[in-house]
């Protein structure tokens, strides 16, 4: 009786299935797989993207090796990484390099090597699986020339209106400087004249006269606040904590006499935490913004202002409201800027400048400039800067 045909085991089904799923999944992968020898590094298996990628068949790869069809430029740094596996100092290298096809065209790869050892421990086999990411990599290198193009040309334009800035405010300057000598000699006839002359029956001799000198003091002390614009830009401030305390009580020695004269109320209301500021600078910024506040009143009505502040975060906003004529919704977005004066405020001496520098040299400080008003029941303007601790 002949032996009976032994049927085979089910485990070994189970592997010639797991081989089968293997091979379509080595196959027909959407990635490039390849095992590599690790004494020769040659390809010793590739599947079929691997071949469409490199433009070699199967058989013309597995008689190259991976520095053969990697580009020289790459072919260090892929050693180097060979290296490090291969001393286990890391089980998988990702990487993005360059691969040279059959044509000589360049394509950019992701590949990630992996070694594969026995039961030793010692190193058999190189997996490696790629992916083309050339239209990436190209559209990468389009948009980083974009960028140093349009670096290059906001440099220029940069360049362009620094230049412009820098003769704008010389010239600036040189007018301004160049203006008052004119008219402090305008001036000083003008007092001359009317010293040196007798008592004049004309009276509109002598009211000719003093429109002269009160012409020439207002065009003095515009010319010196357009000097104090300009020199804002290029004043070095040394920035440092500084109570706000200081600043509101530098600016109210300076008004004392003005307080008194229109017997204005004005109420500090603390605390008035530190910020990072300039305290000269400070000083004059409060100053101006109470000035305004105490000269922008209805005839007869007495000037109340309240100093306060408000903490968000880290920064601290001060402000000074008023009961004075107030601001028309049109007109409040311009205010900060130079020589804007209402109609209602033309009766009051001023040059139009006092805003636009407040908000320069805040800006200067790192912090930003506001208001808010109803017309004919007062204003509210504010500063904001950086929270400091002392």
């Amino acid at each position: 009786m002949a032996p009976a045909t032994p049927r085979p085991t089910e485990d070994g089904e189970l592997h010639r299935q797991t081989e089968e799923e293997y091979r379509v999944f080595f196959e027909v992968a959407a990635v490039g797989n390849a095992i590599v020898d690790v004494g020769t590094r040659t390809f010793l298996r590739v599947n079929k993207y691997l071949e469409k990628l490199t433009g070699y068949s199967e058989h013309e790869l597995r008689r190259l090796t991976i520095g053969a069809i990697t580009h020289p430029d790459d072919r260090a740094a892929d050693l180097e990484r060979f290296r490090k596996m291969m001393a286990g100092e890391t089980l998988e290298e990702p990487s993005e390099k360059r691969y040279i096809r059959k044509n000589g065209e360049v394509v950019w790869v992701s590949a990630t090597e992996t070694i594969v050892t026995n039961v030793e421990g010692v190193p058999r086999l190189e997996i490696v699986v790629v992916s083309d990411i050339t239209a990436r990599k190209r559209a990468e290198a389009e948009v980083e020339c974009l960028r140093r193009k349009l670096e290059l040309k906001v440099a220029e334009r940069s360049a362009e209106l620094a230049d412009k800035s820098s003769q704008l405010e010389a010239f600036t300057y040189t007018v301004a400087h160049d203006l008052r000598a004119p008219l402090r000699a305008i001036n000083c006839y003008a007092e001359y004249v009317s010293e040196a002359l007798p008592p004049l029956e004309d009276k509109r001799v002598a009211n000719c006269l003093q429109r002269i000198k009160d012409a020439t003091r207002r065009l003095d002390t515009l010319i010196r606040d357009l000097l104090a614009y300009t020199r804002i830009a290029e004043m070095e401030l040394s920035v440092h904590p500084i109570a706000l305390q200081l600043a509101v009580d530098d600016a109210l020695r300076m008004l004392a006499n003005e307080i008194d004269r229109c017997a204005a109320e004005v109420r500090v209301e603390p605390p008035l935490p530190a910020v990072y500021g300039e305290r000269t600078m400070l000083g004059h910024v409060v100053c101006h913004l109470l000035s305004n506040a105490l000269k922008f009143v209805a005839r007869g009505k007495r000037p109340v202002v309240r100093v306060f502040a408000e903490e968000n975060s880290d920064r601290v906003r001060l402000y000074i409201a008023d009961n004075g004529i107030g601001i028309p919704p049109q007109h409040q977005d311009r205010m900060f800027r130079v020589f804007e004066r209402l109609e209602a405020a033309l009766c009051h001496p001023g040059s139009g400048i006092g805003l636009a520098l407040t908000k320069k040299v805040i800006e200067r400080l790192g912090g930003s400039v506001g208001l808010s008003s109803v017309e004919g029941q007062g204003s509210m303007f504010w500063f904001e800067l950086r929270k400091a601790e002392l």
